[in-house]
């Protein structure tokens, strides 16, 4: 394994550069294992952004990474950084991809094109017969989603019992003692016991903090070439991942509902803002086929 490479899995065991920071730190530095062994004493930077290098300096300097590596080995957590060509295509285009990714399963899968869908952690019955309605008709496409409790989950799910590809993104270290929600390891097993992928940009050992999730969302989004929306009330992690699509040029795509039902607040809305109104798989598929064969 090459040294920029090892560089960047200690850059992201640290943890605490912004996308920003980093910018700036490899356009000085030219390179990963140049910012590992520079010194910053004489950089006219915030006093901010200089105690989180001198914090880095430290970590350096206690990180085992031989013993990180036999871990993610006996675990079989790899990772790819985003200067490999394996990186996912979809996600090196957004603004601010991950330094590195972890994975467990089959990274080739986000070659296949890819559909997020994401929704309501607290789903109705109308929710639960949207989402194997729409899956059961979709072809050649690789379900994205955030393995959370309700739409998340259905997804997932859904995409094993109609032999689709499907890829979790999560808001914590891929390790079980980090792994969120608890109710969702047994459905984790099955995503890779079927070829699918489960990743994360944080590191084992990284707990599921509030913050981590609102980040995740963007790599959802950023993996997809479009974003189905089934069930969210209006201030929601949902909308979030909407907003992210929208800024990285996906297609935003909803499920109408209710005008009585707040769940159904921020489909209706996207419907009536633009987002394209789905009403089968039938939809989906022709949206993806008209990617391949262009305008």
């Amino acid at each position: 394994m090459n040294k920029e490479k090892l560089s960047c899995l200690i850059i992201a065991y640290f943890n605490k550069f912004t996308f920003k920071q980093e910018q700036i730190l490899l356009k000085i530095f030219k390179s990963y294992t140049n910012i590992l062994n520079a010194n910053f004493k004489n950089l006219d930077f915030p006093p901010a952004f200089n105690k989180k290098l001198y914090e880095f300096k430290l970590f350096i300097n206690s990180f085992n990474l031989n013993k990180t590596l036999k871990y993610l080995q006996k675990e079989d957590i790899n990772f790819v950084c985003r200067f490999e060509n394996n990186y996912p295509k979809n996600l090196k285009e957004i603004y601010n991809p991950p330094l590195v990714l972890f994975y467990k399963g089959y990274l080739e899968n986000i070659n296949i094109p890819c559909l997020a869908i994401i929704g309501t952690r607290l789903n109705s019955s109308y929710g639960e017969k949207i989402v194997p309605y729409i899956i059961k008709d979709l072809k050649n496409i690789c379900i994205v989603s955030g393995l959370a409790l309700g739409i998340d989950a259905l997804a997932h799910k859904n995409a094993l019992d109609y032999n689709l590809k499907t890829v979790a993104v999560l808001g914590s270290g891929l390790d079980f003692k980090s792994f969120y929600p608890k109710q969702n390891i047994f459905l984790m097993r099955k995503i890779l016991q079927n070829n699918g992928i489960i990743i994360s940009e944080y590191p084992p050992f990284t707990p599921p903090l509030k913050n981590n999730f609102r980040l995740r969302n963007r790599i959802v989004s950023g993996l997809s070439r479009a974003v189905l929306i089934i069930e969210a009330k209006e201030r929601s992690g949902t909308r979030i991942t909407a907003n992210y699509a929208l800024e990285q040029d996906r297609d935003v795509l909803a499920i109408p509902g209710s005008i009585f039902s707040e769940d159904s607040m921020t489909c209706n809305s996207l419907i009536s803002q633009g987002a394209m109104l789905i009403k089968n798989g039938e939809d989906i598929n022709n949206l993806f086929n008209s990617y391949l064969t262009g305008p």
